[in-house]
């Protein structure tokens, strides 16, 4: 009767393994295809005029970019163009406008094709 019993258990235990793993599994399939899931890919190109800030604190800043109307987007900026890029300052920026997180939250980003001040 004991024997039955552990050999109940073992069972039971082993079951409870096999579902942890598939679970873990499909958690790691879906985590992974989370990294890239949420960059919601756009191929619109657009151009917004507005004035670039650096926002947050690291490890969380961006630069941002706030036009005329109110609406935000995180630049982001190639080092091949960031020569001369300062905040604030009034910017012209054209590039791909995509959605992807900042701070846990869905947010506008751009990336940044070309830029120029307006200051100038």
């Amino acid at each position: 009767m004991l024997q039955i019993g552990a050999f109940t258990s073992m069972c039971t235990a082993a079951r409870i393994f096999t579902t942890a793993s598939v679970c873990l599994a499909g958690v790691l399939l879906l985590g992974t295809e989370g990294c890239d899931g949420n960059r919601s890919a756009s191929s619109e190109t657009v151009t917004i005029e507005g004035v670039a800030t650096a926002r947050g604190n690291e490890p969380f800043s961006a630069y941002v970019l706030e036009a005329e109307d109110g609406s935000m987007y995180i630049l982001n900026i190639p080092d091949s163009i960031r020569t001369d890029f300062y905040t604030p300052s009034r910017l012209t920026v054209t590039g791909r406008l995509y959605e992807d997180e900042w701070n846990g939250s869905p947010f506008a980003h751009i990336e940044v094709a070309e830029w120029a001040h307006l200051d100038d």
